[in-house]
């Protein structure tokens, strides 16, 4: 009796959102949210609607916005990442700090990986990423209101081009 999902579009060299649309749908009410994000003035602009009420709020930032989502794929372009490296992240609502605490092993219903494992301080989200030159992303975990976790559920290998 409870769904919530997203439609998240990001730009593809950076993996910063450009546009995020959720829909919240509970028992009692539904609410749409679209959050526009403008990545050069740091701002993200967000539309709420529940029945007939709209709200618009603006948040300003002082460098670019995250999305948690998009976070593990932020993430992956990261060049040589090591242990107790750690990092500044910009949330709408929150400012994170995530730090690399160990490589370790992992298992998701794709299988068994070793992986890099990200946390947040303060706690809000863990990042695990397959720790090999892919950096596949194996699980994501939200501490947040309701909690959540993403995991991989099958790997498909790139395909070899067949030539003509």
């Amino acid at each position: 009796r409870f769904s919530d999902s997203e439609r998240i579009l990001s730009d593809d060299r950076t993996f910063l959102p450009i546009t995020v649309e959720r829909t919240i749908v509970n028992l009692f009410s539904k609410e749409t949210i679209r959050e526009e994000y403008d990545q050069k003035t740091y701002t993200v602009s967000i539309l709420s609607t529940k029945g007939k009420k709209q709200t618009t709020t603006t948040i300003q930032k002082e460098s670019p916005i995250q999305n948690s989502i998009l976070l593990p794929h932020y993430v992956r372009q990261l060049p040589d990442l090591t242990v107790g490296m750690e990092f500044k992240v910009n949330l709408p609502t929150r400012e994170l700090t995530i730090k690399l605490t160990s490589i370790e092993s992992i298992t998701v219903p794709a299988g068994t990986f070793q992986a890099y494992h990200f946390e947040s301080d303060p706690k809000q989200v863990e990042i695990w990423l397959s720790a090999d030159d892919r950096k596949i992303p194996l699980r994501i975990q939200g501490m947040g209101n309701f909690g959540y976790a993403l995991v991989m559920k099958k790997y498909f290998p790139p395909q070899k081009e067949l030539l003509p």
